[in-house]
């Protein structure tokens, strides 16, 4: 691997090191014994050289493995700090990913094709033009909700519409709309969660379903019953490629849908029957993530990815034992619409209605203030969603990310010591800096308490628990002591971003406000091909290792705070021209686009141009 440093520069650093120490020894000799000793520090700038060689892999960083397709710094050393070299890549991606957005019909029907190998759905011709008439400015990167059909391919129409009908009639922890002659309607009683929002939504695009289109949809529901509800297990879906029928013969004869009920219990094993046997998770089922060294995300789908991930088992509530009503899967291959799921499930990705219904909308922001005169914290305030808890003492030991968090940056339940990095400013390291002003960051172990100052962080209300457990986490973590007002975070430089039961409705609303947002999630949605990390937000991991570095960074060190400045001022301009409710509709009706075909006894013939 090709060294950064122009090899040159590097031997005439090392000779001009070597002759600065042979002045040294010339001039101590009259006057100190053993000089001879001071030519064992000739070995120092070749010790650093060796460093610099073996560490500048490409673009200059640290790579700490490719499992987490993460950079870090490796061997406490690095010549350039990780995260500019992640802003610059990401910033180069994004400006690539708006470059080549397709601007006529035809660029976009061959981009599908390429994309997808078939042919785009009935009606992608008129949703383009109104796409562009809306000035949509995505219209090509649709990965993440496209891909989340591909299991349905393999399963025919008839059995598809008869596993939705099946589950519609018993009208049972999801929603039925059908659409028909360009309307929807629901028979869901009452109307649910959202609704209204969604047909508003998609009034201005409802011209690009055919007009003869009639075709039944199931949701997720909206509300408290958020988590995903499909997860066909590896093998099942190995057999549907073969055409085999994987629905147990009493269901498949008495066509009566089923759910399996995984309340009350741990549930990371049975999404484990999900991944591939070869993966890690399943290979080394207890094995965690045991590197010191500090790792930033880039991949980010890689990073959500369980069955790559074994040490996730421990660090999100996500399988942890929930209550009755909550959650029941499936194993069938109905096509289910959720506005997030996780990488083992198999729910069709839709854009989610919330963030443009009052609750989930960017709030008014006359209040706003610019970046550099908002206070310089991390800041967080929530309720203890993400897990639900039966027994008093139970929250102590059940996984939570979101009681991981409050208690990381709380310094609790006892002090620590973390990882940061710092400048090494000395002689010797500068003389082998190149163009450099100075030398190499070093990891080193601090205090947390040093930097305890730059987080707000904490819970304001204890749910989803029984009584006796609610009063006790509420006393424990001092809920209630400090009041909140709702556009608090429009206070603060850095803000934080969490699962709750499932994704959070709040993301949008913190991008369209003039502060660096933090995000840490599990939860796949049809918006990750077009945020893009380290332009828009922070991404941050399940381990939480690197944020404190991150808000060193951001805070102590010019550069640092010139880079997050820039991440907020992206994400709050991005927000408002990719994240409208335009751009929701979009999405939402291409989904639609996508299922009519696949739901089409002659889904090979349903295709456009």
């Amino acid at each position: 691997m090709a060294a950064t440093h122009d090899p040159w520069k590097v031997v005439g650093a090392l000779l001009s090191s070597l002759y600065a120490l042979s002045q040294v020894v010339s001039t101590l000799q009259p006057f100190v014994k053993a000089t001879r000793v001071l030519w064992l520090f000739a070995l120092v700038p070749l010790y650093i050289i060796t460093f610099d060689s073996t560490a500048t892999m490409p673009q200059g960083i640290f790579s700490t493995g490719a499992a987490w397709q993460s950079h870090g710094v490796k061997n406490g050393i690095t010549t350039e700090h990780p995260i500019k070299k992640l802003v610059e890549d990401a910033n180069a991606r994004h400006a690539a990913l708006i470059q080549s957005q397709s601007q006529t019909l035809q660029q976009a029907v061959a981009e599908y094709r390429r994309r997808y190998h078939r042919s785009p759905p009935r009606g992608f011709d008129v949703w383009f033009g109104l796409a562009k008439a809306h000035d949509v400015t995505i219209i090509d990167d649709y990965d993440t909700l496209t891909n989340s059909f591909a299991p349905y391919w393999n399963v025919p129409p008839s059995q598809l519409r008869k596993n939705i009908l099946s589950l519609a009639e018993k009208r049972d922890r999801v929603y039925d709309i059908k659409i028909r002659d360009r309307a929807i309607t629901t028979s869901s009683s009452p109307h649910f969660m959202l609704f209204d929002t969604l047909v508003g939504l998609l009034e201005p695009f409802m011209s690009a379903l055919p007009e003869s289109l009639q075709v039944p949809m199931i949701t997720n529901r909206f509300d408290n019953m958020d988590l995903p509800r499909v997860l066909i297990p590896f093998e099942n879906r190995e057999a549907l490629k073969k055409g085999l029928d994987v629905q147990p013969p009493s269901v498949a004869a008495s066509n009566d849908f089923q759910w399996i009920k995984l309340s009350g219990r741990y549930t990371w094993n049975e999404s484990m029957t999900s991944c591939p046997p070869s993966s890690p998770s399943l290979q080394h089922p207890s094995e965690a993530s045991l590197s010191k060294d500090i790792t930033f995300l880039s991949d980010i789908t890689n990073s959500k990815d369980i069955c790559l991930h074994p040490e996730l088992k421990t660090k999100h509530g996500a399988w942890s034992p929930q209550s009755d009503h909550a959650y029941f899967v499936t194993h069938d291959p109905v096509p289910i619409f959720s506005v997030s799921k996780l990488s083992t499930h198999h729910d069709i990705l839709l854009p989610s209605p919330y963030y443009h219904d009052d609750r989930g909308k960017p709030a008014s922001l006359a209040d706003d203030q610019p970046w550099h005169t908002k206070q310089p914290y991390l800041y967080w305030s929530g309720s203890t969603t993400g897990l639900r808890i039966e027994e008093d003492t139970e929250w102590r030991t059940v996984p939570s990310h979101r009681r991981r968090f409050v208690e990381f940056s709380n310094d609790m339940p006892t002090p620590r010591n973390v990882t940061v990095l710092e400048r090494q400013d000395t002689y010797l390291f500068t003389g082998l800096a190149s163009n450099q002003s100075h030398g190499p960051w070093v990891s080193r172990r601090v205090p947390f308490a040093s930097q305890s100052h730059l987080y707000n962080v904490s819970f304001t209300k204890a749910v989803q628990c029984a009584e006796k457990a609610c009063d006790a986490e509420a006393a424990y973590y001092h809920m209630g002591q400090t009041r909140h007002a709702t556009k608090a975070y429009l206070s603060y430089r850095f803000v934080f971003d969490l699962d709750g039961n499932a994704f959070s409705g709040r993301f949008h609303r913190l991008l369209a406000a003039n502060a660096t947002v933090f995000k840490q999630t599990l939860f796949q949605e049809a918006h990750d091909d077009k945020l893009v990390p380290w332009v828009h937000y922070v991404p941050v991991s399940m381990g939480m290792e690197e944020l404190p570095e991150m808000l060193r960074y951001f805070t102590e060190d010019r550069e640092g705070e010139a880079i997050a400045a820039n991440i907020a001022r992206q994400g709050m301009e991005w927000s408002a021209r990719a994240l409208r409710r335009e751009d929701t509709a979009a999405g939402i009706v291409r989904a639609i686009l996508e299922y009519a075909r696949l739901m089409d006894d002659k889904r090979e013939e349903m295709t456009c141009c």
